[in-house]
């Protein structure tokens, strides 16, 4: 795993972006995983080597409720293996969950 880059995306539509590049990108995706970090609970999103060698870094995004981002991420990865793409309801209750 590469430096850590904290990512708190503006808006759901940000975030929409996001989702739906790392569903278009999987086989580049190592894990996803809550962890509780120096400045709290977040969403960890380790890329593959090959990824980082093309100037894409891990990163993770802040938020607030440990409990829901297990939830959230057992959905999205759930959603991603079986082929669907993440939607705006995903993005929105992510945005929810970022602590800003």
């Amino acid at each position: 795993m590469s430096d850590l880059v904290r990512v708190v995306p503006e808006s759901a539509a940000q975030i929409l972006e996001k989702l739906q590049k790392l569903a278009e990108n999987y086989k580049h995706v190592s894990a996803i995983d809550v962890t509780e970090g120096p400045d709290g609970p977040r969403i960890v999103i380790d890329l593959s080597g090959t990824a980082n060698f093309f100037g894409n870094p891990d990163f993770y995004l802040p938020v607030r409720d440990m409990a829901g981002a297990r939830t959230f991420v057992a959905h999205l990865t759930q959603k991603i293996k079986s082929g669907a793409t993440p939607s705006m309801d995903d993005a929105r209750r992510l945005f929810d969950l970022i602590a800003r």
